[in-house]
């Protein structure tokens, strides 16, 4: 009597054993699963934008826009371009600062084409806060 209960204790705890096993391996399947989709979407949104920066307007919008620019705007109110080559762009963005009081302001941003044929933000320059 007492192989036999050690017998039907011994399969509870391998049974109990092997969902454990079972749960963990779908939980680190999910988590693998939502990583993978994750990179995924950020690697498709970077691809979109660089396709889409191959536009200059768009480019010089974007990046005087986000947080990659030094002395950034907060909306692009009018943009004239100063030079251009194959390579190379320099333009000069007037609209409002990102700092408060959002004062109208100037700035001169260089982009460079990349690899992939689309501009890249070098630097910028603030020139100017206009009244």
């Amino acid at each position: 009597m007492e192989k036999q209960q050690k017998v039907i204790k011994n399969n509870i705890s391998r049974v109990a054993r092997l969902k454990k096993q079972k749960r963990k391996r779908r939980i680190s399947l999910l988590i693998c699963g939502v990583l993978v989709i994750g990179i995924g979407f950020f690697i498709g949104y970077k691809l979109y934008i660089k396709n889409k920066c191959k536009d200059l307007g768009y480019a010089v919008e974007h990046y005087l826009t986000s947080k990659k620019a030094d002395n950034g705007l907060l909306r692009v109110q009018n943009m004239t371009l100063v030079f251009s080559d194959d390579t190379t762009a320099i333009v000069k963005a007037y609209g409002l600062s990102k700092e408060e009081p959002h004062e109208k302001s100037a700035v001169e941003g260089m982009f460079r084409k990349d690899s992939l044929d689309s501009w890249d933000l070098e630097s910028t320059t603030l020139l100017n806060t206009l009244s």
